[in-house]
């Protein structure tokens, strides 16, 4: 067989594309991004095995439920800032429009940390006034609001390093760095806390180790930044800036009422047990789509500079051979994490053992979500927010509406349906 042949067999353009040196940037980065989010994803596991086997089913399912709330809250608080300086930073960076990079990166994190921080004293007041189960449960509420400001902050750090280039690094230190210091101090545990340890304490915890990986980003980020930018008058756009992030926090909200919202809803219509079970079998399931999630990460700051320079057929190039790549990672991971599943989930107790069930139903939905590739990811950054922000919107009002109707009946099976 010719090589001309196999280059026709093996598809022209992403062959072409592959001959640039597009691909070298792009492998590198997702390479880089998979080993990183790969040990992300085992201190992750780490961290929800000792609190598990700490706290215990019910204060386990406390503080997964107080976490899940400042989860879905930290979306609301980064106002869809983060994938807005991701996509404008690296387009402005292309067109060496500095001042437009200072501007978008004073601005935006001043409003992020107003606005969190507001949100912590809303939620703070609505958690003291409106009461909770316990008061074990009502200061983990409490405590795990203080995240809010940490996390929309680090994020908008992490993305303003994945908008110049430093995809790695940004994920190292939101990833890694976070997960490490929980780590260590869960381990500390037995010093800390001689008499034990309740949901509470343990979100203290979290607290301390994500203000330590904002600190470190920040000083980072600051090393990082362009000489251009300390010598030039920042300039603000922000009518421009406000309605495409409007658009990508509506976004963001939808996608989240597409999965995450399904904890919180769990929460307040079943018990402690449920919402325990069901996040274990989440963050199992979660692992099928890291490198999907990694490859998506990587292309999105090649996809912005590639529009903003007009460049279409690239543009195809680096989706087609991305949704490949997405394709049979999501199905070998998918197939490797079945085989697995009773081995996996035995290792959080017999307490655990409904997670199996929760995350085969997941695992569905998750696969049918990845194979479709990124195309969230494209539409942000093609400025095509509005149209995924009406679609993404309209799936999560279903899933939103089949979980009050299932969850009261099924529990956690019903949060997966």
């Amino acid at each position: 067989m010719s090589p001309s042949t196999v280059e026709r067999f093996r598809f022209p353009t992403v062959t072409a594309w592959l001959r640039t040196g597009h691909q070298n940037q792009l492998v590198s980065s997702s390479l880089g991004t998979i080993m990183l989010r790969g040990c992300a994803m085992g201190l992750s596991f780490v961290v929800s095995l000792l609190l598990a086997r700490i706290l215990g089913v019910t204060q386990y399912g406390a503080y997964a439920f107080a976490l899940g709330i400042v989860n879905f809250l930290a979306i609301l608080a980064v106002l869809g800032l983060n994938r807005l300086i991701v996509r404008d930073v690296a387009v402005y960076r292309s067109q060496g429009r500095w001042e437009l990079i200072a501007g978008l990166i004073r601005w935006s994190s001043m409003v992020v940390a107003v606005f969190s921080t507001t949100l912590v004293v809303i939620g703070c007041a609505l958690a003291a006034f409106v009461g909770a189960s316990s008061d074990s449960f009502l200061w983990t509420v409490i405590t795990a609001l203080l995240l809010l400001p940490v996390t929309a902050l680090t994020s908008i750090r992490s993305a303003t390093l994945r908008g110049l280039s430093y995809v790695t690094a940004s994920q190292f230190y939101e990833y890694i760095v976070n997960r490490g210091g929980i780590v260590l101090l869960l381990l500390l545990c037995p010093f800390i806390f001689p008499g034990g340890l309740e949901s509470g304490p343990a979100m203290a915890l979290r607290v301390l180790a994500s203000w330590f990986t904002l600190i470190a980003i920040t000083v980072f980020t600051k090393r990082k930044l362009p000489q251009q930018l300390h010598h030039c008058q920042r300039r603000y756009e922000v009518q421009a800036w406000v309605a495409s992030g409007w658009s990508i926090l509506m976004l963001n909200l939808f996608y989240l009422f597409n999965g995450p919202v399904d904890l919180v809803i769990l929460g307040f219509l079943a018990d402690p047990r449920d919402v325990a079970v069901y996040d274990i079998a989440f963050r199992t399931s979660a692992l099928i789509a890291l490198i999907p999630t990694c490859i998506t990460t990587c292309i999105a700051p090649e996809l912005a500079k590639l529009h903003g320079l007009q460049q279409t057929e690239k543009i195809q190039q680096v989706v087609t051979f991305s949704a490949r790549a997405i394709f049979v990672s999501s199905a070998v991971g998918a197939i490797i994490l079945s085989l697995g599943s009773p081995w996996f989930f035995n290792l959080y107790g017999p307490d655990f053992s409904e997670s199996q069930t929760v995350f085969f139903i997941l695992t569905g939905g998750t696969l049918i979500n990845v194979f479709m590739g990124p195309v969230n990811a494209i539409m942000v950054v093609t400025r095509r927010e509005k149209v995924a922000a009406y679609i993404v919107g309209i799936s999560g009002l279903v899933n939103v509406g089949l979980n009050f109707l299932l969850v009261p009946f099924f529990g956690a099976m019903g949060a997966a349906m």
